[in-house]
């Protein structure tokens, strides 16, 4: 990821209070130590297809646990994640309704039912497991992804879970934050993409800026915020899976905020709260023919540190 820095001038007779201005957001990671991320996901999507209006909401509700190794004598450093919990529920157009419950694992579902590919997709990302290996920069050098052997991978999923996405998703988080020290009013970009299933991909790009210190639950954090600058829909129809493609996308983002805090003793983002909301026309290939439709999609995202 390409890292944009904007820097204010400096007086040269004030160096030393430049210096005390700086503060590095860039993630730690100890050896022997471990962490878990508290996590929701919530999603209210309305599809308009002809003046019929589809409305789709999901919640997700997960623990991740991540374990941080020893260094080898190659500086390489490995990080071991898994989940701890999953709960999530959708609610689908046609009054189709999926409850899935990691605790409480639903049973097997008949062949023929045209929701067992959700169990699937939570039972595959429930049990799997992966590693990032980082090099001696903290740059990410491997990854090793373990899938359950008794879960077959649904053909309209098997894009998000290659080791290729995870290798991606694991960078975009890693280097959110940039490698070198900022100052109140930095501003940087990130491009974050998303696999949706079914050849869907979002990806945003998103303007960071650092505001500075602040105070929550009594602990000294820093502060970034984020904006929505631009997005990028796509759907590869050799993915689809025979279900309706979405041909054409001019997505907006109506609105965005994003908060995280960072906290410098522990060295990571403690608490993320992320919300947006696109809108916009496209157009829709189900079997030979062309309809124009529109999106109005809201995600809403909040995950928080657990020692």
């Amino acid at each position: 990821m390409t890292r944009r820095l904007v820097l204010a001038a400096l007086l040269f007779a004030l160096p030393a209070a430049a210096a005390q201005a700086e503060v590095s957001l860039a993630p730690k990671f100890k050896p022997g130590s471990t962490w878990a991320t508290n996590n929701t996901v919530e999603t209210d999507q309305t599809m308009t297809i002809n003046g019929m209006a589809l409305e789709t909401k999901a919640q997700q509700f997960f623990n991740v646990r991540a374990k941080v190794g020893k260094r080898s004598g190659d500086g390489d450093l490995p990080i071991a994640y898994h989940f701890e919990s999953l709960q999530a529920n959708l609610n689908l157009p046609g009054g189709l309704k999926v409850e899935y419950d990691s605790f409480d694992p639903p049973k097997e579902p008949a062949a023929n039912d045209p929701l067992a590919v959700f169990n699937q997709l939570f039972t595959l990302l429930y049990k799997s497991k992966w590693t990032v290996v980082l090099d001696k920069q903290n740059d990410i050098s491997d990854l090793k992804l373990t899938k359950p052997k008794d879960v077959t991978v649904p053909e309209i999923f098997k894009s998000m879970f290659s080791k290729k996405y995870f290798r991606q998703s694991m960078t975009q988080e890693l280097t959110r934050m940039p490698a070198k020290p900022v100052s109140a009013g930095d501003t940087w970009e990130r491009t974050e993409s998303q696999e949706l299933g079914g050849g869907q991909s979002l990806t945003i790009t998103v303007e960071y800026k650092y505001i500075g210190e602040t105070e929550k639950n009594n602990k000294k954090l820093h502060k970034v915020t984020g904006k929505v600058k631009k997005v990028k829909y796509v759907q590869d129809e050799n993915e689809a899976g025979g279900a309706p493609v979405v041909t054409k996308s001019d997505l907006k983002a109506k609105s965005s905020d994003f908060v995280l805090l960072y906290d410098s003793k522990v060295g990571q983002i403690v608490d993320t709260r992320t919300s947006i909301n696109l809108v916009g026309p496209l157009t829709m290939k189900i079997g030979q023919q062309e309809f124009a439709a529109t999106l109005d999609l809201t995600i809403k995202m909040t995950s928080v540190y657990q020692p």
